[in-house]
């Protein structure tokens, strides 16, 4: 699973969001990613992987998905724990909960800035 995770990172460089699977998920409505970790990284591998699942395990929320995202500025890639919620309220309420800067709108395909 660890390479199919690596291969879909590897293939969007700009983002993405993976199942738990590791296959692309791409919703079919409009809705927001919000990240629940931040794991920064510079050359993805098995460890952040697991990082993420045992992150998931942890904070115990079932539906979430690998949030994948380069930072242009900094070099840095993340993968975190990211959930998906219609609501915007809900999903700006759980971004400042879990000390996020942004969370992603799947309308816009674009981040907004808390």
């Amino acid at each position: 699973m660890y390479k199919n995770i690596i291969k879909h990172l590897k293939n969007n460089p700009n983002g993405c969001s993976l199942k738990q699977n590791g296959n692309r998920y791409i919703p079919t409505y409009h809705g927001y990613f919000i990240a629940l970790t931040d794991n920064k990284f510079k050359s993805i591998n098995g460890q952040i992987i697991n990082r993420v699942k045992k992150q998931a395990k942890k904070i115990g929320v079932k539906n979430w998905y690998y949030g994948y995202w380069a930072d242009q500025k900094t070099g840095f890639n993340y993968l975190d724990v990211a959930i998906f919620l219609t609501d915007k309220i809900e999903a700006l309420k759980t971004a400042k909960k879990y000390n996020q800067r942004a969370i992603y709108s799947t309308k816009i395909n674009n981040s907004i800035y808390l």
